[in-house]
């Protein structure tokens, strides 16, 4: 070959292997070498490019050169053969047919854009069409993100390929089908699941439908997809419940997130069997596999406790499902779930019950439980044991609030109110925040009488006007935000016997708050606002105006310095509502895809809560689309959620908020502030594109 050629003279050198690899897959080459192999075969040394059918011997030289390499090797060069290079190698060798698959899968994964899905999609057609189904499969994953004016024509031969792999599976023995209906079932609906909103429902009980008709040992593959797709739970747990209750034979292994749903079933079913121990057995789970999956269901476990009320044939214990899942004495899921419940026991821990008799009803009553919840308590009341003297004082001072959630009886209440006034006042505005819950349950605020009431809530007035500045000019303005939530935890349960008096207590409570005290220390009071709150289900009957108390809540969530442990369920979802309007303002993480882990931690958000808030911040940028409309990455880069769960579930916000709109907004506005890609261009027009027609017509 003269010096001026761009062709590459190709040997079994994995040296030159690497150099011609790195100058195919180069983006910057003007022109692909021609590959050319020295056949062994041949009378006489010759040169001829390995894209000739015609040159049976020289492909077969080309092969067996090939196939000395390994092979990850192997799949890097081959990548940028054209297709029909590929099958011809696949041809000449068992070794090279069966790595052609993992070639061709190695090119499907790098496909971006619609030029390559057609080009995999032509290449797949001429490849065996007993590999067309995981071919397919593999593809499918590619889909969703496929963009530009080619998108139709891509979908079109994507249609046309799973209707030729459909004809083909059909003429195949029933030995041979099973696995390919599979590959082919994911494929043909992969590409569109969940994403298609106009009939998610149906889609969903459609593949489910169809799935059933196979045999169980099928279900697996396609039961994943479902499930690591996300939405309708209670369809999809309706047929892993009859897998799981029917399936007699084993599988060679199941993927994490199946596996963590089939052992959340298998803990309601098995009532008396190792489960961990099934799952190995019968499904394939390795131990790496059980260590990942512990923490999700340790975190199940602890749920069905607090949640779940006892009967006569399901145990409550935490003890009991937690030798369920594994007989072990020393499992870590049983480690992993008492912290769990501790941490979900938290808020009331500090509030309103107590501990031991919460854990107590929860049947966990180890030594090691009880250490990590009095640990827990303990944190929760750091300020208050930071500012207390010595050990005595700290001793009695946890004596004291595990006493008053204990606390039944007018007599008993008012004798520990007063020997709260005896503490340390360090000890006092914690004390006194326990004994004010106490009162939160109807049936406790009986203990008095109207006189009583009145003397209790003078009382707790002018104990707070005293306690409060003395805990600022100390510094420890922390405590005087448990004093401040203290005193309007008790003008709730008791103040109606005085209306006025109890507008005016929590008008000047929320009128003095920000003077008082920095935001930092707003936390206790806005807690517990937003849990008597939901138990009046009003705006705190009128007391309070909800645009200024939603004021104060920005200026807590919103300063760096605010945290809170534990917060209430219902101080929570307060939380979840109100932050997306300002989740651009919050100083959590030093780029925006941190924001949303940093902000959870520091407020403490239960698991369930951290997804909701993660649903309503996507939400709240859909609506603001009408008011703004700006292009999808932009939105999904500022909201810190620029991943491909982002993606998908910003679809589904835009799309939600869309279908709301009023009947007559136009198709056009539809399309110009909603369409942002393909896919919801193509829902849009596919649902109200008909709509628009049929009006036409009247």
């Amino acid at each position: 070959m003269d010096s001026g050629s761009t062709d590459v003279l190709i040997r079994p050198s994995f040296r030159e292997l690497d150099e011609w690899a790195s100058v195919m897959h180069s983006p910057t080459t003007a022109k692909k070498p021609n590959i050319y192999i020295t056949s062994p075969e041949a009378s006489r040394v010759r040169t001829v490019p390995l894209a000739d059918p015609s040159e049976e011997a020289t492909t077969y030289g080309a092969a067996s050169c090939l196939s000395e390499l390994p092979a990850d090797r192997l799949i890097v060069v081959t990548g940028g053969l054209p297709w029909d290079s590929l099958v011809q190698l696949s041809i000449c060798s068992r070794r090279l047919y069966r790595l052609s698959l993992g070639c061709a899968i190695y090119r499907i994964q790098r496909v971006t854009d619609v030029v390559g899905m057609i080009d995999v999609m032509c290449g797949i057609k001429r490849m065996a069409e007993a590999r067309h189904p995981i071919l397919l499969r593999e593809l499918s994953t590619r889909m969703i993100g496929i963009k530009g004016s080619g998108s139709e024509m891509v979908l079109q031969m994507w249609r046309e390929s799973i209707r030729r792999s459909q004809h083909w599976i059909v003429r195949q023995p029933d030995e041979l089908q099973g696995e390919a209906i599979v590959n082919l079932m994911i494929a043909a609906y992969g590409a569109i699941l969940p994403r298609d909103r106009v009939k998610p429902h149906a889609l969903v009980q459609a593949v489910l439908m169809d799935m059933s008709k196979l045999m169980l040992i099928r279900w697996p593959p396609i039961l994943e997809v479902l499930v690591a797709a996300g939405g309708h739970h209670q369809l999809v747990t309706r047929y892993i419940d009859h897998f799981a209750k029917y399936f007699q034979g084993t599988l060679p292994s199941v993927s994490d997130t199946f596996a963590f749903e089939l052992g959340s079933t298998l803990l309601l079913r098995l009532h008396t069997r190792n489960v961990s121990k099934a799952m190995s057995l019968h499904f394939g789970v390795s131990d790496a596999q059980h260590a990942r999956i512990a923490d999700n269901i340790a975190y199940a476990i602890a749920k069905h406790v607090v949640e779940s009320p006892r009967t006569l044939y399901m145990s409550g214990s935490l003890d009991e499902r937690c030798r369920r899942w594994d007989r072990r004495v020393g499992s870590d899921v049983k480690r992993l779930a008492e912290r769990h419940l501790v941490s979900m026991l938290g808020s009331r821990m500090r509030s309103d019950g107590s501990w031991r008799v919460l854990l107590e009803k929860s049947d966990a009553t180890s030594d090691r439980v009880m250490m990590a919840a009095r640990r827990h308590i303990l944190t929760l009341e750091s300020d208050t044991l930071q500012a207390l003297p010595n050990e005595t004082q700290h001793n009695l001072f946890l004596a004291l609030h595990q006493s008053f959630g204990e606390v039944e009886g007018a007599d008993a209440w008012k004798k520990s109110y007063k020997m709260v006034e005896g503490m340390p006042w360090e000890a006092q505005p914690a004390l006194m925040h326990r004994l004010a819950c106490r009162l939160a349950p109807v049936e406790h605020r009986a203990w008095f009488d109207n006189e009583d009431r009145v003397s209790l809530l003078d009382s707790a007035s002018a104990w707070a006007i005293e306690i409060v500045p003395r805990c600022a000019r100390n510094g420890r303005s922390g405590l005087g935000g448990r004093a401040f939530a203290a005193l309007l935890s008790l003008w709730a349960a008791l103040g109606e016997v005085d209306r006025k008096g109890k507008e005016d207590v929590f008008h000047e409570a929320f009128s003095s708050l920000p003077v008082a005290l920095p935001p930092p220390d707003w936390g206790p009071t806005l807690d517990s606002v937003g849990l008597f709150n939901h138990r009046h289900g009003s705006d705190l009957f009128g007391l309070v105006d909800q645009v200024a108390l939603n004021a104060l809540l920005k200026r807590f969530l919103c300063d760096k310095h605010s945290c809170l442990m534990s917060p209430s369920p219902y101080f929570a979802k307060w939380i979840c509502k109100e932050v997306p309007a300002y989740w651009d303002a919050l100083p959590d993480g030093d780029r925006p895809v941190e924001r949303w882990h940093a902000f959870c931690s520091r407020f403490d958000l239960p698991r369930e809560m951290r997804t909701q808030l993660r649903r309503d911040v996507l939400q709240h940028y859909a609506r603001n689309l009408a008011q703004a409309p700006t292009s999808f990455d932009e939105v999904l880069s500022r909201a810190g959620f620029h991943d491909s769960q982002g993606r998908h579930e910003f679809e589904e916000a835009c799309w939600d908020v869309q279908s709301a709109l009023p009947d007559d907004t136009t198709l056009a506005r539809r399309l110009h502030v909603f369409g942002l890609t393909d896919r919801l261009r193509e829902r849009i027009t596919a649902r109200f594109g008909g709509e628009v027609l049929r009006r036409r017509r009247r």
